[in-house]
């Protein structure tokens, strides 16, 4: 046995004093250190999370305000197509029901939007979508008023917010000048939105805590600011404060003392580069330090107390040694209870300290992070356990961190580990581990809820036309073709009405996923919204190609759907256009996929069609003869003709149905079979309805007053809401007798929203008007319409008129409707008679009455006379 002399004791003591004390040093230096450095750490990580937000938010205020513009930018160019050159024109084109329909349309598409107006020269508004007709409120003081008169710039201007004159909140306005071809002035459109309106955070602010979010006008007009119990619109950043420097330089960070309620925060600022808004996050300092207070704390205490003990160790060394231990273990816990994983090396690459949440993220063993052990070692020690940072476990173990630096790093079991080299100053040095996964998640799902539909998934409008224009710019530069589908669902609105929403959006699902599943991986899917969807197909090697896409998807979509229990089938409609071919523009590319939509759908649907460039000439046309027949209704070139209806018994003539007719100054005499159609799809038919209801009953006033006058009415007048209004109107101004005006209706009518049609029709029946099924039998007809609603007359088409000779199916059919039309006491009117045979035949079968080329081709108010002396004459000679 060794026996040691005092001496050597002695030195034995003051060596391991030495190592305590140097051991002490380098913990204290080691853990102030990490605790100020940590708290570098906690304000970065705070910054840098504010300024993602800020970021996201900043990008979704730019769609929303893109959104606008594409709005206004479609009114404007409209509105002055419209107008012409002409001044009156615009005011007269923009106050009507049409133009109040049309802004509402145009506001549907921006649901957040509060309002769209046209004001003309003066400050007066022509057309609003807040009502019709628009309040009586005059605009001129108002900025973008003043600004778009003296400006010939033709740009969208934004202006700081202002209180609606209307509403009384704060507003912000976007405005486009109107002007003519020659650059008159004709007003403004104006479309106002609540600027909470513009920074949308559903699914945001429920997923982070602790930030405030602001909307500011640049010249720091607060818009919005979330959350807070106080409107603070109209309040303006002090002029002191640093934010205007950060938002003049592009953006960035600052600490602010607290401008509305003196609460210390950290401020991300993201100005919008192309319009006139920054968007704040905040983050209050309190909060953002209060857990690196916490881990402060407790290594401060857990140090302090190590070094209390071994302070005491210098006095009480031999007698008290185990003190040593005990002031280890306490040091030890304070470190194991950071929420960091800390490890320490020293020069040489030894292991020094390591704590127990570093040992819990990799699943180590005491083992293996002793004291001495080298960096590779238990880097070594990590792979081994299963677990890598980064590409790989090779790239790991090779991988050198630089000192002061962050870095965000995969774990291979999804993870996400924030990893910092810090120096200590005998040259070794301490990393510390944080994990972020949930931070990461949240900062990912912020961005998924502003790229992404949130019904099915799919990118929404704001992410593909993003994809759309990169697209483009991509296939000009590497010389590639680029192809833009259009997908519209068929039948889609007859699946929501008789099923319901719930189904509806479950079919939505369904059909977005086969979609998906029938493009490229490469291929951008995105929903536009309802049943519209849309495909950019990158690099196209082939039209062949893009058949086959379309074709798997018309295939994929066809297919049963077996939802909630039912059984749904559709079918879809796609239209194709090709850049740069077809148009090298997004506006172009997407106008021309429409197009192609559109003759997809006119050719029967559940089919694809490529655009044409006779697509386009067709809707020139098109769009030509809408404005011709505008011009048409404006300057009175519809006329009406009149035909007799003459009773079978007698050969009196009862009344007169009223038939349109439209002369065009270059078309000559225009077919009804020609413009009908058209006037009903865009709408025209209401207006042409209106007047042809006047006219007509103006003209019949001065018959005699057992005649009537029978005027035929398209589905589109019945769904108008002011029908009846209408109807009640034209009696009223030519005081001509309800019970001798006879609508004429289409079973059309009865197809869809029987309810709502059938309670107008009860309504005109309740004023004494007549009620004639016009066509019976050539379209969807069933004995159960005439159960459904009692007409007063039924009119047989002229198409079983010409068989009603024959001994077959023809004449059965007219005998058929007569006989029933008896029994439930509705007269009856066959169309189209021209021969005495035919008159002969429906006088047997027992019809009513008749009309026809036999007894006269419709002809002008002026020969009505004439007409009723020659039947008045003939009947005298019988």
């Amino acid at each position: 046995m060794r026996c040691y002399k005092s001496a050597d004791i002695s030195t034995a003591f003051r060596y391991t004093l030495l190592a305590t004390v140097v051991l002490v040093v380098a913990a204290a230096a080691a853990i102030i250190g990490s605790i100020f450095q940590s708290r570098a750490d906690q304000v970065e990580d705070a910054q840098r999370e504010a300024g993602n937000i800020a970021t996201v938010l900043a990008e979704q205020v730019a769609y929303s305000a893109q959104a606008i513009e594409l709005v206004l930018d479609d009114i404007k160019r409209r509105t002055e197509q419209l107008s012409g050159e002409n001044a009156q024109n615009f005011l007269q084109q923009m106050g009507t029901k049409n133009s109040f329909n049309f802004l509402q349309s145009r506001l549907a598409h921006l649901p957040q939007a509060e309002m769209i107006s046209i004001i003309d020269a003066e400050g007066n508004p022509t057309s609003s979508s807040l009502a019709f007709p628009p309040p009586a409120i005059n605009f001129s003081d108002r900025e973008y008023f003043t600004q778009q008169r003296s400006s010939k710039a033709g740009k969208l201007y934004v202006g700081p917010p202002i209180r609606s004159k209307v509403t009384g909140k704060w507003t912000i306005y976007f405005s486009h000048r109107l002007e003519t071809a020659s650059g008159k002035f004709l007003g403004v459109v104006v479309l106002g939105i609540e600027p909470g309106e513009l920074m949308r955070l559903d699914g945001i602010a429920s997923s982070l805590k602790g930030q405030s979010f602001l909307l500011l006008h640049k010249d720091g007009t607060v818009l919005a600011r979330f959350p807070d119990r106080i409107d603070r619109a109209g309040i303006k950043i002090p002029e002191h404060s640093e934010w205007y420097d950060v938002a003049r330089h592009g953006g960035g960070f600052f600490r602010s003392p607290g401008t509305f309620d003196s609460i210390a925060r950290l401020i991300a600022v993201r100005p919008l580069a192309a319009w006139p808004f920054v968007v704040n996050v905040a983050s209050a300092e309190e909060q953002a330090l209060a857990v690196w207070r916490t881990r402060a704390l407790e290594v401060g205490i857990g140090g302090l107390l190590a070094c209390l003990c071994l302070t005491g160790l210098i006095f009480e060394l031999r007698r008290q040694f185990t003190t040593v231990h005990i002031g280890a273990v306490r040091f030890q816990a304070a470190m194991n209870n950071m929420s960091h994983g800390l490890v320490m090396f020293d020069a040489s690459g030894r292991l020094v300290v390591c704590n127990g949440r570093f040992r819990q993220m990799f699943d180590l063993n005491e083992s293996d992070t002793q004291p001495g052990a080298l960096a590779s070692a238990v880097k070594a020690s990590i792979v081994a356990n299963g677990y890598f940072l980064g590409a790989g476990p090779q790239a790991f173990l090779e991988s050198t961190f630089e000192l002061g630096k962050s870095y965000s790093l995969g774990v291979n079991d999804g993870r996400i580990v924030s990893l910092r080299r810090d120096p200590v100053d005998d040259g070794g040095f301490i990393v510390t581990l944080e994990d972020v996964t949930d931070r990461a998640r949240a900062a990912a799902e912020i961005e998924h809820l502003a790229l992404h539909d949130p019904l099915t998934g799919l990118a929404n409008r704001a992410q593909f036309q993003h994809s759309l224009l990169n697209g483009l710019i991509r296939a000009k530069h590497k010389s590639e073709e680029l192809a833009l589908l259009y997908i519209d669902l068929d039948k889609f609105k007859h699946v929501n009405d008789s099923m319901g929403h719930p189904v509806g959006d479950l079919l939505l699902c369904a059909a977005a996923q086969r979609i998906r599943h029938s493009a490229r991986s490469t291929d951008t899917v995105a929903r536009l919204g309802g049943d519209e969807f849309a495909i950019i197909i990158h690099s196209v090697a082939s039209m062949r190609d893009l058949e086959i896409v379309a074709e798997r998807i018309l295939s994929a979509l066809r297919a049963p759907f077996y939802l909630a229990g039912q059984r749904l089938q559709i079918s879809t409609s796609i239209g194709i256009a090709c850049a740069p071919s077809n148009g090298e523009t997004a506006d172009v590319l997407s106008k021309h996929a429409d197009l192609a939509l559109y003759d997809a759908k006119g050719s029967g649907r559940s089919t694809f069609r490529f655009f044409q460039r006779a697509l386009s000439d067709a809707a020139e046309r098109r769009h030509t003869l809408e404005h011709d027949m505008r011009r048409a209704i404006e300057q009175e070139e519809f006329e009406l003709v009149y035909q007799p209806i003459i009773n079978v018994a007698d050969h009196e003539v009862l009344g007169f149905e009223a038939l349109l007719r439209w002369r065009d100054p270059e078309r000559g005499l225009v077919s009804p079979l020609d413009f009908i159609p058209f006037a009903e799809e865009t709408g025209l038919i209401v207006p042409i309805g209106q007047w042809v209801l006047r006219k007509a009953c103006a003209e019949a006033v001065s018959w005699p007053d057992e005649l009537n006058i029978a005027v035929n009415l398209s589905p589109i007048q019945i769904n108008d809401s002011d029908f009846v209004a209408d109807v009640e109107a034209a009696l009223a101004e030519t005081g001509l007798a309800p019970q001798r005006l006879d609508l004429e209706i289409t079973e059309s009518v009865l197809l869809s929203d029987t309810d709502r049609n059938i309670a107008v029709l009860q309504r005109l029946r309740d004023l004494g008007i007549k009620l004639s099924m016009d066509d019976f039998g050539t379209g969807y007809s069933s004995l159960s319409y005439l159960r459904q609603f009692q007409f007063d007359v039924v009119k047989i088409d002229q198409s079983f008129v010409k068989t009603v000779c024959d001994a077959g199916s023809g004449r059965a059919v007219v005998r058929a409707i007569i006989e029933i039309s008896k029994s439930v006491g509705m007269a009856t009117i066959g169309e189209g008679v021209e021969t005495p045979a035919q008159l002969d035949a429906l006088r047997s079968l027992g019809c009513t009455a008749v009309q026809g080329y036999f007894f006269s081709k419709p002809k002008p108010a002026s020969e009505i006379p004439g007409i009723l002396a020659r039947f008045h004459k003939r009947k005298s000679a019988a």
